[in-house]
């Protein structure tokens, strides 16, 4: 049996909001919704309405061992009025993870269900608002001037704003607030039209919308979230700390298979519902090395400049290396490219970026067949980011670059959703005298050799000697292993190798 609470969120209610728990925050049990039971294959075996049976709630009952699809079917009123439908939890006794997060986001949810098991889902309703808002992301960035996002750290001590918006005449303030400990604040119920953000004793060198009006301000159109990012330049690097807590690298492995379309005549229902399970290929290495796409900036930025934001949240792979380090015109290059105006150009920027060592931007193991892009992330609060997708390898941007003394920490998946076999699926492998080697955005390879690998819980605080600072070149490479635990819902340990580079490779 299966049995179905629904919720209604209020307007424009923003599950990826930083602490957002649809469970506390919808509490609004909504009967009249329309529920469909499908069997696989496809046959229709029963509809019925929230709140027939059970208040806020459907329940169907009966049902033989089998995969089953459930559909949620709205009027074209409630269908006008729903921004998003999604499911946050749903569970069985037997079968403790029927739907594992990520979320099942749609209006339409598969499941399998086994003898003498009852299942619970929590699914829920979000209506569209009249109104907009406004999320906005704060950066600290190294340089005299904005060059890319590699060069710039999430704001993690917390940044006040000022939201003002145009009245026609003048600038008025209607909002206040200050970002959280992952740099982000948000401006909920605001009007259509024009905005501007202002940060007391401080001025950003850039920002970035993801919508902006006619007169070139920062924009917000009705039902629509706009995202901003804010940069401050000549701010120093954050303090390297050993990071509290290990990146999440796998996922339920009950998860990871191939899942079938229950016949041609349903493969439309789920496109709608955003399934997509094939593996991709992994990516191959690209012949020499080439400019990021649309992260770099060469004409110096002035103050308070807006741009389009055309990027994900997540920063781009970085690319060449912009500062020319190496060349004969290398301090020509870097003094025109940050200096604070292009007639007086500075000898000694605030950061020597070409002392900290190259960007990594590819990453391979030809042992155990990882050939893989570099993609970087940050630790935030502790907690090391989890890699975007299951082909990337994660470099944390605090922690050392290429050929520098001290502990480069790069992660990747174990698995992933849909795919078996991450990017470092085979990591545990490796033994002393192996080989990693790393593609630098100076045209470089560095080439380190594999010193041991172990298994720490995952339960508990990397180790100094793990995460650490060295007096090595050294590169720390993490994924998940041992086994999965339900409850954590992830690995009980991960799997850390340490490698030193080969001097001689260079």
């Amino acid at each position: 049996e299966i049995t179905v609470y629904k919720w209604t969120c209020p307007e424009g209610y923003d599950r990826t909001a930083w602490g957002a728990n649809p469970m506390v925050d919808c509490t609004q049990a909504t009967n009249g919704i329309t529920f469909r039971l499908i069997q696989n294959p496809p046959d229709v075996l029963s509809q019925s309405d929230t709140g027939d049976s059970i208040p806020g709630a459907v329940y169907f009952g009966g049902l033989e061992p089998d995969s089953y699809i459930l559909n949620e079917i709205l009027t074209p009123d409630q269908s006008a009025n729903l921004k998003e439908a999604f499911i946050w939890q749903c569970y069985g006794l037997t079968t403790s993870s029927v739907q594992p997060y990520p979320l099942n986001v749609g209006q339409i949810f598969q499941f399998n269900i086994v003898g003498d098991d009852h299942i619970v889902c929590h699914w829920f309703n979000v209506p569209k608002t009249t109104y907009g808002s406004m999320t906005v992301s704060k950066f600290n960035c190294t340089t005299e001037k904005y060059v890319a996002d590699v060069y710039c750290y999430t704001n993690q001590t917390g940044q006040e704003f000022n939201l003002q918006k145009w009245d026609g005449s003048n600038w008025n303030t209607i909002a206040s607030g200050k970002t959280d400990v992952n740099g982000k604040l948000s401006f909920p119920n605001l009007d259509e039209g024009d905005y501007r953000l202002v940060e007391p004793n401080t001025q950003a060198c850039l920002m970035k919308s993801s919508y902006i009006t006619p007169n070139n301000n920062i924009g917000v159109k009705k039902g629509e979230d706009t995202t901003v990012y804010v940069y401050n330049c000549k701010t120093p690097p954050p303090d390297t700390k050993t990071p509290t807590k290990y990146p999440n690298t796998g996922v339920d492995p009950s998860s990871t298979g191939e899942q079938r379309l229950p016949g041609v005549e349903l493969a439309g229902l789920f496109a709608l519902a955003g399934i997509s399970l094939s593996r991709r290929r992994f990516l191959k290495r690209a012949a020499g090395v080439t400019l990021g796409t649309g992260a770099i900036v060469l004409p110096a930025v002035a103050a308070q400049e807006l741009q389009p934001l055309d990027s994900t949240p997540t920063p781009a792979t970085p690319g060449a290396n912009i500062f020319g380090c190496g060349t004969p015109t290398a301090g020509t290059a870097e003094a025109d490219m940050i200096g604070p105006d292009d007639s007086t150009p500075e000898s000694t920027p605030f950061v020597d970026q070409c002392t900290l060592g190259a960007i990594p931007i590819h990453f391979r193991v030809p042992i155990i067949g990882v050939d893989a892009e570099v993609e970087y992330l940050e630790i935030i609060d502790g907690q090391m980011q989890p890699p975007t997708g299951a082909e990337k390898v994660t470099w944390y941007k605090e922690t050392t670059r290429l050929g520098q003394i001290g502990n480069g920490i790069y992660a990747g998946h174990l698995n992933y959703w849909g795919i078996p076999e991450g990017v470092f699926f085979r990591l545990e492998s490796l033994k002393e005298g192996d080989i990693i080697e790393i593609d630098g955005d100076d045209a470089i390879t560095y080439i380190y050799e594999v010193q041991w690998s172990q298994n720490f819980p995952s339960d508990e605080e990397p180790p100094e000697e793990a995460l650490g600072t060295t007096q090595e070149k050294a590169i720390t490479v993490i994924t998940c292993g041992g086994e999965w635990v339900s409850a954590r819902a992830e690995y009980d340990h991960r799997t850390l190798v340490r490698a030193v580079l080969l001097e001689d490779n260079a």
